[in-house]
């Protein structure tokens, strides 16, 4: 799992899978690769709001078992 997002990943998405252990423990499970994408696309975003539901996404995504 990496220690940390990379610099450039938005401040909202680090507070939003801080907030969430499950969601946070899948994007852990991802590659690099796929983290990667997952912070691109969430340049998109600005409000608290979108990322709480953004991130929630992942965490409900199948295979989750944590």
């Amino acid at each position: 799992m990496a220690e940390q997002l990379p610099q450039n990943s938005p401040f909202g998405l680090g507070l939003a899978l801080l907030e969430n252990k499950v969601a946070l423990y899948r994007f852990a499970s991802l590659s690099i690769p796929q983290q990667q994408e997952f912070i691109e696309n969430a340049h998109t975003l600005s409000t608290p709001e979108e990322f709480r539901l953004y991130v929630e996404n992942i965490g409900k995504a199948k295979g989750n078992d944590k």
